[in-house]
Order: C-alpha cells, then sequence, then structure tokens
C-alpha cells in the first residue's frame, strides 16, 4: 500500500523493524502487531529512550483482531 500513500504525499511504516524505531514514528502511518506497540510503549515509558517521538496518536485501526 505504500505506493497507494505516497500519492497522496503520505509516509507509512511498520514497527516491526528493529533499529528503525524512531525513524518509523515520524512516518504518518505506522502500522506493525499490538505487541510491538505495546513494547515501544513501555520501553519509551521505561527508559525514557523517545522512542514514540512527542506526537500524539489520536486515532487507532485494529485489524483482525484474534480470539
Amino acid at each position: 500500500m505504500e505506493s497507494f500513500y505516497k500519492l497522496f504525499g503520505l509516509k507509512a511504516g511498520d514497527n516491526g523493524v528493529e533499529g528503525l524505531k524512531k525513524d518509523v514514528y515520524t512516518c504518518h502511518i505506522v502500522y506493525g502487531s499490538v505487541g510491538n506497540f505495546q513494547h515501544d510503549y513501555l520501553r519509551d515509558i521505561h527508559f525514557n529512550c523517545g522512542i514514540r517521538g512527542v506526537r500524539s496518536f489520536d486515532i487507532v485501526i485494529v485489524d483482525e483482531v484474534a480470539c
């Protein structure tokens, strides 16, 4: 879907790629597994490493939730 997002000037990234965490959270659209978001959030809060940056996250879309 990256080429589709580029048509609108949007940048997308996957938070499952190690080593690029800070770059991913500068994208307009961040996608990944719930576990990766939880891990990044807890690591950011605990170690104060600024992984998620200073922007707020106002919208979350959850797809294919397994019970």
